[in-house]
């Protein structure tokens, strides 16, 4: 059966697990251990419950084989240089996102750090769940005992990949970092693992085992634990005591953007115009979904979400304190709700037109990026719980505001809302 987060203490339980599992000390034993014919390095697709080939596949078409081959480009050294780390083969700085790095007494026989993120920089460290994994688990409380990173539950997941692809306590994403050169960090949980090779087959075995794959739920807790990231960093040390403080956590685009008209646009909520915002994308996202599904929580989210706002114009104090409880709330009512909501096609409906009609936020670059990520996502979800008679029209049309954000530089806000409009056309015409 389906295994799913229904209580907070379950919520609670699942990521005290994962963190337990990603701090453990087994042996990492490295790609190569999974890469027998007769395992995951088959040359084609098995018959049975596993296609067998996902080692070739990993190796031949996953960016994440090539993270580590990456850091020996010329871009890579002058980044490392800029920093003063030394070569970015062997800086800290770069390894603990390129590649699968763990402490000396940890690495196995057969691990190479030169192996990019391989297998168990994701399903954890192979020396306890190598046999056991040749077995096969009865439940998801044996892979859990073997050692086996959760990875089919959606909160574990998120907090695995934003760990590099936002940054956190361990792996910091420093604007010092971007200065010199790295670009700016993008994720969205649902659309990445869509275009990631998949290495599984979501069959009727698969769905027994894990259960059926859910855009909907991936995208939401995506982003509730994005928010939850970017909350966390702000009540680290990171956020620093001095003049300015770690502008990572702010938006890039209050300072990167082009000079020409208009420059500015009045929002709903934060600093006015020549004041640096908060990178609130993800805060903004979940107050969205909120609005379909539970409005009550909508407004407490968005009261809180101003608070921590305004704080960001005071002291680093005010706004760890704000951060805070607004983590708080994160934790007590909506990753739960987000864990165990199943949702209905109005509520699917009403938030992709609500991502159609932001208005004045669609000003910001990064809010537009993931608004186009996550309207793709909702038309999908629409179409497979809602007939419709003709989705070609609507596909065109977010075909159009992907368009309107491929190039940062030249982002026009008119643009995007005029192919949003039309989304919003299409949807109300095929959803009725």
């Amino acid at each position: 059966m389906r295994h799913r987060m229904r209580t907070r203490a379950l919520v609670a339980c699942v990521a005290a697990l994962a963190a337990g599992i990603a701090a453990a000390a087994d042996k990492h034993m490295g790609v190569a251990t999974c890469a027998g014919s007769a395992c995951h390095g088959a040359t084609k697709i098995s018959g049975g419950n596993v296609r067998q080939n996902e080692y070739l596949r990993w190796q031949r078409e996953e960016r994440h084989a090539r993270a580590f081959a990456t850091l020996r480009s010329e871009r890579s050294q002058r980044i490392a240089t800029s920093l003063g780390i030394g070569p970015p083969t062997e800086a800290y700085a770069c390894l603990v996102c390129h590649t699968d790095l763990v402490p000396d007494p940890q690495h196995g026989e057969r691990y190479h750090v030169s192996d990019g993120v391989g297998c168990e920089a994701c399903h954890g460290g192979a020396e306890r769940w190598l046999s056991s994994h040749v077995r096969g688990y009865r439940s998801h409380k044996d892979r859990l005992a073997a050692g086996l990173f959760p990875t089919w539950e959606p909160q574990a997941r998120a907090e695995l990949c934003l760990s590099c692809h936002q940054g956190d306590a361990r792996r910091p994403m420093t604007h010092a970092i971007m200065g010199a050169g790295h670009p700016p960090l993008l994720f969205e949980l649902d659309t990445f693992v869509a275009l990631q090779p998949a290495h599984f087959e979501a069959d009727a075995d698969y769905v027994a085992r894990k259960g059926k794959p859910d855009d909907a739920r991936l995208w939401v807790v995506g982003q509730v634990m994005a928010a939850r990231g970017l909350l966390a960093n702000i009540r680290s040390p990171a956020l620093g005591e001095g003049l300015f403080p770690e502008l990572a956590f702010f938006d890039c685009n209050a300072c990167h953007h082009a000079m020409q008209p208009p420059r500015w646009e009045p929002r709903p909520v934060g600093p006015g115009p020549g004041r640096v915002r908060l990178a609130d994308s993800p805060l903004h996202l979940t107050g969205l979904w909120l609005d379909a599904v539970q409005p009550a929580l909508a407004a407490r989210w968005r009261e809180e979400v101003r608070l921590l706002h305004q704080a960001s114009t005071q002291t680093a104090a005010a706004l760890r304190e704000r951060a805070a409880a607004l983590a708080t709330l994160l934790d007590a009512e909506v990753l739960p709700l987000a864990g165990r909501l199943e949702h209905t096609p109005p509520q699917l409906r009403a938030l992709a037109l609500a991502l159609a009609e932001q208005g004045p936020r669609l000003v910001d670059f990064s809010i537009a990026e993931q608004t186009a990520m996550a309207t793709a996502v909702f038309a999908t979800a629409l179409g497979q719980s809602t007939p419709a008679k003709n989705g070609k029209p609507l596909q065109a049309a977010i075909d159009e505001v992907y368009k309107a954000v491929e190039h940062r530089d030249r982002y026009e806000p008119a643009r995007m809302r005029a192919a949003l409009k039309t989304v919003r056309d299409e949807l109300i015409k095929t959803y009725k």
